[in-house]
């Protein structure tokens, strides 16, 4: 999905009030026009408790730009977009998941010891938040 009408927060991220303005969300959350590993571990690392600061950021994005990216991932876990395998929760799981597709990580692979998530239903929901 693409994001209709895209503006920076001077903090180096797509704004959390663009994305849902536009109404969609994307796992470009560091702003860099590309869902990578890096957008990954940032999902993952917010699920885990780093919702801000370097703890969000350090190696992955300038520490500036942890409050945009931060409410990126929370717009995406508001709206349910981040509910990759639709079991009703934004947690863990989901961000493996999300993690395994952006490293390349299909079918059973991807799905591996992660709930019992159907993969091909999965993929969609990933393909589909992908900028």
């Amino acid at each position: 999905m693409q994001i209709a009408a895209q503006t920076r927060d001077g903090l180096g991220a797509w704004s959390a009030p663009a994305r849902a303005a536009a109404g969609a969300f994307s796992l470009d959350v560091d702003g860099d026009n590309a869902a990578t590993a890096a957008d990954g571990l940032l999902v993952a690392r917010h699920a885990l408790g780093a919702a801000s600061g370097a703890a969000l950021t350090a190696g992955l994005a300038d520490a500036a730009s942890a409050p945009g990216i931060a409410a990126a991932i929370q717009c995406g876990r508001d709206a349910m977009a981040l509910d990759v395998d639709a079991d009703g929760d934004v947690d863990g799981a989901d961000s493996i998941l999300i993690s395994r597709y952006l490293l390349g990580l299909r079918g059973a692979a991807l799905t591996d010891e992660v709930g019992g998530a159907d993969a091909n239903a999965v993929s969609g929901a990933i393909r589909a938040l992908l900028p």
